[in-house]
């Protein structure tokens, strides 16, 4: 380099050196206009200029150098990096493979060359590079997570658990290899092991609820249903703000009512059941989806047979019977339990609701009102009659009734839930946003308090809020319930790029009640399998040919197949059923819907606010559906 053009070059160095990048640059191209063909100028103003984010010019500079000298291990080193600045990994690794071949020992070239391999997707060769290398980033703790990470993936367990035990034995006091020690010898089946693991785990961190939570899990799966409860409790007792070990119990209170009965109060004296060991095992079965709906209802009519007194036996088949819409039978086995413990409200509430459900509302309120006679007013027995209300749809009566019964159980959640219920059904959005706040903070695990409030953030306008509810339910477990909510919440606020993830999550679930149908409808639906969702759809009204909800999910499959007359048709027929559930899915899809369906929505919406028949809230619904598309 001769002497101006070596003055311009350590002056760029300088520059460089205290962080002035612009003056560096000037100085690069003053000595590179003196020495056009200067590698190391090339080289260097690349390299500022990519420090610059200035790519195309980099990778201009680092070219020409490369057709200087091909063999330049830093600028094709350097090229590399700008290559994987912009994403064109497959030109980023053959830079760095042949960097690599210059440079046989230089681990970052390889570090990079598998990084790239990574982004491309090419995990075996990834694979391949770190364990040629394996000896040379032996104590490189990062790298070896990464290694056991993508073996783990390419289900190369047995390699994988050597890695993270190497990963372990440098990092002592970290979880994280043991986390993926643990995910190997469940993949491998060593539970036992995996035990073994999760416990050493809980030694290095005891209040890592997340370690607790897998450790739960695999008592479960195990049915060690006692330990299981009393690892929970113990970190419920013992862990500041155990958010994630609360959350975990409700979800398994919800999924095993097994554990509802053991653990907190319940309608009955456990223990004095012969048969207890034998009705879980059905309820476990049925709830893990290793037994049908048919086949537990026949295992407890067998067993209530046998002993027709056992309250356990008959309270569980006759919750089962109202599950699966079978009211009669149900009343009859409710009536069993009323007439044996007439003393206990709970029974004659049951009893009520399945008269009511089976279309036999008089008998209900007289089952009802005849049990405030005999047992005084109690929060139970009154909302017991709200809900009857509900059920006729009298949302003014169920009101009235709800502001005396709040007053004097101010705090009963159950109260609150229904004023907030009816809040949000008189369109009364403001208070039972208020109310549903009160509840979120009295119950904050509660996934039904969780799924209205969602609902009642979709017709706010304002989803974004409820997702937030939902990021707090991190309990290692998604239910059915939550995904699908944040499903709908997601597109509500417009992003869809989530849907396919979520929907991936439903995995070997198997629809057992209505419910089931209507959400896996729904599921379909999301997926864009519209004949998929409507023969869900089909299955709900065949069973229930006023259920609104299916209605109107209906209506929106038909909209989305052009199948303009059959939307405004059913979509009409299920506003005048309930509007609540025929405004909803509309208002959880209008951000992501297409012109010509916005549109032909749009003029039927209008078209229903001109007609005399609708309620107040009907009507407020439908104006606020318009005015938001």
């Amino acid at each position: 380099m001769e002497g101006t053009a070596l003055e311009l070059y350590n002056k760029a160095v300088a520059a460089y050196d205290r962080g002035a990048y612009e003056i560096a640059i000037q100085e690069y191209e003053k000595a590179l206009a003196i020495e056009p063909e200067n590698v190391d100028i090339l080289v260097n103003l690349g390299a500022v200029c990519l420090q610059k984010r200035r790519v195309e010019p980099a990778i201009n500079y680092f070219s020409k150098a490369l057709t200087i000298d091909s063999n330049n291990s830093m600028a094709l080193y350097d090229i590399g990096k700008a290559y994987m600045f912009k994403q064109d990994y497959r030109l980023a690794y053959l830079a760095f493979k042949q960097a690599s071949d210059l440079l046989p020992d230089d681990l970052e070239i390889k570090q990079l060359m598998v990084s790239c391999l990574r982004s491309l997707g090419k995990y075996k060769d990834a694979v391949a590079i770190m364990l040629e290398n394996i000896d040379k980033f032996s104590k490189n703790f990062d790298a070896l997570m990464e290694l056991g990470g993508d073996l783990k993936m390419l289900a190369r367990y047995e390699e994988a658990l050597d890695i993270y035990r190497k990963a372990a034995d440098i990092a002592c006091n970290s979880i994280e290899p043991l986390k993926g020690i643990y995910d190997c010898q469940i993949h491998m089946g060593n539970k036992d092991k995996a035990q073994t693991t999760l416990k050493r785990a809980m030694m290095v961190e005891p209040s890592n609820q997340e370690v607790i939570l897998r450790l739960v899990d695999l008592y479960l799966e195990e049915n060690k249903i006692q330990e299981a409860v009393e690892l929970i409790t113990k970190g419920l007792e013992t862990i500041e703000s155990p958010v994630l070990l609360r959350e975990k119990y409700n979800e398994m209170v919800r999924k095993l009512p097994i554990l509802k009965k053991k653990t907190s109060p319940s309608k009955f004296v456990l223990g004095q059941s012969s048969y207890e060991t034998d009705v879980f095992d059905i309820l476990d079965k049925l709830y893990d989806g290793r037994m049908k709906i048919e086949t537990a209802l026949n295992e407890f009519s067998i067993l209530h047979k046998k002993e027709p007194e056992d309250v356990l036996i008959a309270d569980e088949y006759a919750n089962l019977l109202y599950q699966t819409r079978q009211f009669d039978k149900a009343s009859e086995v409710y009536s069993e339990l009323y007439l044996s413990r007439p003393n206990f409200p709970v029974h004659r509430v049951d009893l009520a609701k399945s008269q009511a459900m089976k279309g036999d509302v008089e008998s209900a309120r007289t089952t009802l009102t005849d049990a405030i006679r005999d047992l005084g007013h109690q929060a139970e027995l009154d909302l017991a009659l709200v809900e009857l209300d509900l059920l006729e749809r009298n949302f003014e009566k169920a009101g009235a009734r709800l502001d005396m019964i709040v007053k004097e159980y101010p705090d009963d959640v159950h109260a609150l839930f229904l004023y907030a219920y009816v809040a949000f059904r008189m369109d009364k959005l403001d208070i039972a946003e208020e109310t549903y706040d009160k509840l979120l903070k009295a119950v904050p695990g509660d996934e039904e308090v969780a799924m209205w409030y969602s609902r009642l953030a979709i017709m706010n306008g304002r989803p974004e809020q409820a997702i937030k509810i939902w990021d707090g339910f991190n309990d290692g477990i998604d239910s059915f319930v939550e995904i699908m909510c944040r499903i709908e919440l997601n597109i509500a606020s417009g992003d869809t790029s989530q849907i396919m993830k979520l929907l991936c999550k439903i995995g070997d679930y198997k629809p057992r009640f209505i419910e089931d149908h209507l959400m896996f409808g729904k599921a379909f639906f999301y997926a864009e399998e519209f004949g998929s969702a409507q023969r869900e759809f089909d299955t709900v009204l065949r069973v229930e040919p006023q259920n609104a909800e299916a209605l109107g999910m209906t209506a929106l499959t038909s909209l989305m197949r052009n199948k303009t007359a059959q939307f405004a048709s059913v979509w009409q027929r299920a506003i005048y059923l309930d509007s609540l559930y025929a405004v909803l899915p509309m208002m959880v899809l209008k951000k992501c819907m297409k012109y010509i369906p916005k549109e032909k929505l749009k003029n039927e919406t209008k078209k229903l606010m001109n007609i005399n028949k609708l309620s107040a809230p009907d009507y407020s619904r439908l104006k606020r559906l318009y005015e938001s598309l």
